[in-house]
């Protein structure tokens, strides 16, 4: 099993908190022994995506398309999370799924 660990927008986020979560992750799966990688165009089994954005999207519906399993997260502040904007994430969410 192969990850594909994705995150939006990397070069502006990479010195942020989600930036530092990535690197926990790819040394959460160095210590498990699971490979992984960071190139979208490269083989992988799963998906996770670290954030939501358009090509994260597009990345998510083509990986369902491929019956690729997937994982998205996104963590934020609860003053920057609106309630509207969840619901126009979790519709989304939904469309993808279709």
């Amino acid at each position: 099993m192969k990850v594909l660990l994705y995150l939006e927008g990397k070069s502006v986020l990479e010195k942020s908190g989600i930036g530092r979560a990535l690197h926990h992750q790819m040394h959460a799966l160095d210590l498990a022994g699971i490979p992984y990688t960071t190139d979208i165009l490269g083989d992988y089994d799963v998906v996770h995506i670290n954030t939501y954005g358009p090509r994260s999207f597009l990345l998510l519906h083509a990986a369902k398309k491929m019956a690729k399993k997937s994982l998205c997260m996104d963590i934020r502040q609860r003053k920057i999370f609106k309630i509207r904007l969840s619901v126009l994430i979790f519709l989304l969410l939904l469309w993808v799924n279709i």
